[in-house]
């Protein structure tokens, strides 16, 4: 069988029947797990642009979307929505997005040729789906996981300062807080060194105001993610 029936063989008999167990919906290459609080977890298998019947390559992208932040980037660029949910994003918009093999052990892209055994390219990403995709990404789909993700400094993605800038909206939904102050002090910092993106400036200021129109709102009275109550501004 050429490769690329088995790359569909693979998606249909192995990682089809593993995500609907788990509680994902979508088909093919794309899958998407909900979350009550409107964040979406997502997995997109990716095959490579080289491509041939006979050798496929492909790697599974992983990425967990944030209401939260989703309605922001809508703030910033309407034209995706409003219909949309998070689980369109790409992955790599996203707060959360790791390449499955970018850190979780595995070499990042497997191969499938014309005429192969399929077993052992299936069990190997069932076994990384399993054992490391799907507990990765049912541990952070509250926004709170997501911000003690972000607040790793070195996470090879997304870069610092969207790093930063993901982190400051989710903790402006809590009000003010310490926490938001010293990731809008080191945004603010940035500003005179490498302005990028140009609206960068701009942010800091709507962050500050998001914050106190949420204690305005009463969501100052939720602690913010990943902060001790003393750190919530009185």
């Amino acid at each position: 069988m050429q490769a690329r029936h088995l790359f569909w063989v693979l998606l249909r008999d192995q990682v089809g029947p593993l995500l609907r167990a788990e509680g994902f919906r979508g088909s093919g290459q794309s899958w998407r797990l909900e979350h009550p609080s409107g964040n979406a977890a997502l997995i997109r298998i990716q095959r490579s642009r080289w491509n041939t019947a006979d050798s496929v390559q492909f790697t599974i992208n992983l990425a967990v979307a944030s209401k939260v932040v989703w309605d922001w980037q809508l703030t910033r660029e309407p034209g995706r929505g409003p219909a949309a949910r998070p689980s369109a994003l790409y992955a790599n918009d996203c707060p959360l997005w790791r390449r499955l093999g970018a850190g979780l052990g595995e070499d990042g892209w497997w191969t499938i040729t014309s005429g192969m055994r399929l077993e052992p390219v299936a069990a190997s990403v069932v076994e990384a789906l399993r054992g490391r995709a799907i507990p990765l990404l049912g541990d952070h789909l509250t926004d709170a996981a997501l911000c003690q993700w972000l607040d790793d400094p070195q996470l090879e993605w997304p870069t610092d300062t969207w790093r930063l800038i993901y982190l400051s909206v989710l903790l402006a939904t809590h009000g003010p807080n310490r926490r938001l102050d010293q990731v809008l002090e080191q945004l603010q910092a940035r500003v005179a060194h490498d302005p990028r993106p140009p609206w960068l400036a701009e942010h800091v200021t709507d962050m500050r105001q998001r914050a106190l129109a949420a204690a305005g709102g009463g969501a100052s009275a939720a602690r913010p993610p990943n902060t001790n109550p003393a750190d919530a501004a009185t």
